[in-house]
């Protein structure tokens, strides 16, 4: 299945479909999730010619499974954030999106926290930063700018992962358990452990 990647000026209504429609759908395992986050991001380098992970700012959101609410929260994040970019990461049981957003959310602070965030920046506010969902089935996305100040990190070794999977499964109050928390992040450890990305045709 293609991963597409959208300029957020040209997406519409039936390329977004598309993304949705080929999104994975992930309603079980956390680590599933957080491995593909990951592992979109790394994708994200082989877009952009002009520029790497350090230049690039992400938002991590959700919205109910409707192209049109998937175009607004886009557009908002255009006008808002200056991004420019967009991608579908996987769908998901409308209840639960809240919950993986919020923990995927605590992983970027503490990652950032730890100076082992792959990317210029990530928005890490406390929690989700959407309403909720008005379909029983949600969508998670990426949106993304490429000309953030650049900043440099650390890839992270099996110590920081650990500590970053106890500190986040404790703060979710052992809801997800380490272990889980622990094999998805073991994609943080080779930037080679990418999800190939192409641009969705203008």
């Amino acid at each position: 299945m293609p991963n597409f990647a959208y300029r957020i000026d040209t997406a519409d209504h039936e390329s977004v479909i598309e993304g949705i429609s080929t999104a994975p759908q992930y309603d079980v395992r956390v680590a599933s999730s957080i491995r593909r986050v990951i592992e979109v991001i790394h994708g994200l380098d082989d877009l952009h010619m002009r520029a790497s992970l350090e230049d690039i700012e992400v938002y991590l959101g959700r919205s109910s499974d409707s192209p049109e609410h998937v175009l607004r929260r886009w557009r908002a994040h255009r006008e808002n954030h200056g991004h420019r970019f967009a991608t579908v990461l996987f769908t998901c049981d409308a209840e639960r999106a809240a919950h993986l957003e919020g923990v995927a959310v605590k992983l970027l602070k503490s990652l950032k926290d730890c100076n082992t965030l792959c990317v210029a920046n990530a928005n890490v506010m406390r929690g989700g930063g959407g309403g909720a969902p008005a379909t029983e089935r949600a969508v998670v996305y990426l949106t993304w700018r490429s000309d953030a100040p650049p900043t440099d990190f650390w890839r992270p070794g099996v110590d920081v992962i650990r500590a970053v999977a106890a500190h986040v499964s404790s703060d979710v109050g052992h809801v997800v358990a380490k272990r889980q928390l622990e094999c998805g992040l073991m994609a943080l450890k080779r930037l080679s452990m990418r999800a190939p990305m192409e641009w969705y045709p203008d």
